[in-house]
């Protein structure tokens, strides 16, 4: 399903676990409580996507478009979220536990509940500070409860 045009889609509840999506267009789909672990979504556009409830653990969700989405208490723990737009999201009681941030973009996003933790470099926070973790293996950045 690599590069599907999904737009609009109703996903919600699907089990998706294992699927590649990369560059898929998920834009505005519904994909609330979907399972989603181990998937491949690189460079995938989720822009304005309800996501909320979704699993995304161990997947690959480096470059995509999250802008504006809403990932309400969606897990991402283990995830790669390499150099993914998440500006003005909705990311409101999820947990991103040991995913890898770099160069992700977190500005403007709600953040009531949220834990970000994991691997950041030159990733921006929702207040617009830059953050970077010096050693991947030993530096973990982690806020919870959207303190930022």
């Amino acid at each position: 399903m690599s590069e599907a045009n999904l737009s609009r889609a109703n996903l919600s509840g699907a089990n998706l676990n294992r699927t590649n999506l990369g560059r898929a267009n998920l834009s505005e789909a519904n994909v609330t409580g979907a399972r989603l672990s181990e998937a491949g979504l690189s460079r995938a556009n989720l822009s304005g996507a309800n996501l909320s409830d979704s699993i995304f653990n161990h997947s690959d969700l480096s470059r995509a478009n999250f802008r504006h989405a809403s990932l309400v208490r969606a897990e991402l723990m283990w995830t790669d979220l390499r150099e993914s737009d998440f500006e003005g999201a909705d990311l409101s009681y999820s947990d991103s536990r040991e995913s890898s941030m770099d160069r992700a973009n977190f500005r403007n996003c709600i953040v009531k509940g949220t834990t970000l933790g994991g691997y950041m470099y030159n990733t921006i926070l929702p207040d617009g500070n830059i953050i970077s973790t010096p050693d991947p293996d030993r530096d973990q950045f982690i806020r919870e409860g959207g303190d930022f």
